[in-house]
């Protein structure tokens, strides 16, 4: 049962907002296993939307696994810290190139070792220098095989601008940054 929301608006309706989440965590709650109990609350998905931490990430993604409403609930806090949209594209020819309000990001399989390929960052002018990538796939697509092992990555320190790293072309990075679905976040 969706609760409705008073007639608020601008920051007051996304606390509201929320708040609604916040509560739709705490009945998805009842039903976790116990395992999963201490990480799910609310206020865990918020640090972890703060804070990459890998152990913490390792378990959200078993918990989002289990309860997609938790990983819908996730997305919703990362969009309040500009998540980026999926990008309009065909399917069968990927996406090798995307665009967020801090960056320019673009996936290059190296020529001469076609194995690898280079992630490219691209910071736009004025831009606070991100630490952390994270690609996050549409809720059908987290179990899939391709994206097994997809964590967050921190990110070199930008020189002039511009970042770069060297990454398994046929890895779950690769794929997801590929996957037109896939949304992406860079955070300070």
């Amino acid at each position: 049962m969706r609760t409705s929301l008073p007639p608020v608006a601008g920051a007051a309706r996304e606390r509201v907002e929320i708040g609604v989440g916040a509560r739709e965590v705490i009945r998805a709650r009842a039903e976790v296993e116990a395992e999963d109990q201490a990480f799910v609350g609310a206020h865990a998905l918020a640090r972890l939307a703060e804070n990459f931490e890998p152990a913490a990430y390792a378990r959200a993604r078993a918990a989002f696994r289990r309860h997609p409403q938790l990983y819908r609930l996730y997305e919703r806090l990362l969009e309040a810290q500009g998540l980026a949209p999926a990008v309009a594209a065909a399917a069968s020819s990927g996406v090798h190139e995307r665009d967020h309000e801090l960056a320019r990001l673009r996936l290059e399989v190296s020529e001469r070792r076609p194995e690898r390929s280079y992630l490219i960052l691209e910071l736009k002018p004025g831009a606070r220098s991100p630490r952390l990538l994270e690609l996050l796939p549409p809720l059908d697509l987290l179990d899939a095989p391709e994206f097994v092992g997809l964590m967050p990555v921190l990110l070199p320190e930008p020189v002039d601008g511009r970042a770069q790293l060297v990454i398994d072309s046929d890895g779950p990075l690769a794929r997801a940054f590929s996957e037109p679905r896939t949304r992406l976040r860079l955070a300070s």
